[in-house]
């Protein structure tokens, strides 16, 4: 004996004893399909990845911990201050959205700094190389010395000479 099963949408047949077969239709009865299926799917997927990627980049774990100089042993105290007082700006901050150009640009316009590198490692350091002019001449100008690099660049003046 055969009876029909009738719910809102949903029409199946079934024999008694037997469990009811469902079909692919929604409550609306309209078939539910593949398509809408893959990109209700596709969207979950790409706001999971997009939040993924948002909670790394502002992660306390992307922060600079620590920051290491090399170089500076050959610059005058005042000048390896100068340097470290601008890469003080490293420590915290992120290691993804940092702009290392800027402050290679900030540091590599003080005159006694020939070359400078900043490198990042994951294990939260930053690692900053300085490369210092070396004067290899002084020459006597307006009452004072001036230091000469190997390129013929100026590196500092110093203070007039008191000799007469």
């Amino acid at each position: 004996m055969q009876r029909i099963h009738k719910e809102p949408g949903n029409i199946s047949f079934y024999r008694s004893g037997e469990k009811t077969r469902k079909t692919n239709r929604n409550k609306h009865g309209r078939f539910i399909t593949l398509v809408g299926l893959q990109r209700t799917a596709f969207a979950a997927t790409f706001f999971a990845s997009v939040l993924t990627v948002a909670l790394f980049l502002f992660s306390p774990l992307m922060r600079i911990k620590t920051v290491e100089i090399e170089g500076l042993s050959t610059l005058e105290p005042n000048e390896a201050k100068s340097i470290v007082s601008a890469v003080d700006r490293l420590s915290g901050s992120n290691m993804l959205r940092m702009n290392a150009s800027a402050i290679e640009a900030s540091i590599a316009s003080n005159a006694f700094v020939r070359k400078i590198r900043i490198s990042k490692s994951l294990n939260r350091t930053a690692k900053v190389a300085v490369t210092s002019e070396i004067p290899v001449a002084h020459v006597k100008y307006a009452g004072g010395d001036i230091e000469i690099s190997e390129g013929g660049r100026a590196i500092r003046n110093t203070r007039p000479s008191t000799k007469l």
